[in-house]
């Protein structure tokens, strides 16, 4: 491997990130200390007035501690690749890093896919799940302005906007955003009124209030809603565990009847051979669980 001295006024950074002031502060003092380590890597790229310029691929924090520290010339290592292959380098190695912002991430994959590349290719390149990958390419297509903006400013998890984005009206994405920011909703919350709205669209039925003036949704009828919906469901399961209970006092009551010779010898008298299906199918299971279990 070649190591050339190259000034630093000729090297072009092509993917600039922003830095944590702490750990650039401590790269500062280290290389004022024993010097720089590790050259940073560079391709050629176009030549001006005379002079070769370069793109760097590898080694950012270096160079502007470099810079930082007043010095005119840095080691470099230079590589040939093309301009494409110099920007992805360049981006892998921005994502590929421990920790990234969510600016760095959604500014990576809007780029790429501007510049015509597939789910699939971004994922390859970048090192990041496809399915991911998907996520935020439908943020970026579907999601509404203020949610984009959440994500680039550090207010809302990516994850957390994908699953938002998915909502297909505006103003349902920017409720959810302002409810998930004031700490009303949780992350599971997002999906669960997405499908309730989704629900009550097939059943004919509104998320507005107020449908014959067609007032738009907004945080709180959406948080109202969602509140009514868990309210009747936990109603639905507390009616269904009553009735649970009902039929197996009737299925108990039913066992120990055709257990007593005297009902039997009634049924006969009766005529009384058989039984309706469901009924039959219920004691039976109530036998098999219940009854085969305890003995």
């Amino acid at each position: 491997m070649v190591i050339q001295t190259l000034p630093i006024n000729r090297i072009k950074v092509l993917n600039p990130r922003s830095r944590n002031p702490k750990v650039f502060n401590q790269l500062v003092a280290s290389i004022a200390a024993v010097g720089l380590k590790r050259p940073i890597t560079v391709t050629k790229s176009e030549i001006l007035d005379g002079e070769q310029w370069y793109g760097l691929l590898c080694g950012e924090g270096r160079l502007t501690a470099c810079q930082e520290l007043g010095e005119e010339y840095i080691p470099c290592h230079i590589v040939e690749v093309s301009g494409d292959e110099g920007f992805l380098i360049s981006l892998a190695e921005n994502i590929a890093r421990r920790k990234h912002t969510n600016l760095e991430i959604l500014s990576a994959i809007r780029v790429l896919y501007e510049r015509g590349y597939s789910e699939k290719d971004i994922s390859r390149k970048i090192g990041l799940h496809q399915a991911y990958i998907r996520g935020i390419l439908h943020l970026l297509r579907e999601g509404e302005a203020r949610l984009i903006a959440g994500v680039e400013k550090g207010y809302l998890p990516i994850d957390v906007a994908v699953d938002i984005s998915r909502a297909k009206e505006k103003e349902v994405q920017t409720a959810l955003s302002d409810l998930y920011q004031q700490q009303k909703l949780k992350r599971g919350d997002i999906a669960k009124i997405r499908r309730l709205i989704q629900q009550r669209k097939r059943d004919g039925k509104t998320y507005h209030f107020t449908p014959r003036r067609n007032t738009p949704i907004n945080k709180e009828k959406l948080l109202q809603m969602y509140e009514n919906e868990i309210k009747r469901r936990q109603l639905m399961a507390t009616q269904a565990e009553f009735c649970q209970q009902q039929l197996l006092i009737i299925l108990s009551g039913l066992n120990r009847l055709f257990e007593d010779n005297h009902f039997k010898t009634l049924l006969r008298a009766e005529r009384i051979v058989d039984m309706p299906e469901n009924l039959s199918k219920c004691l039976n299971h109530y036998r098999e669980t219940y009854i085969n279990e305890s003995a």
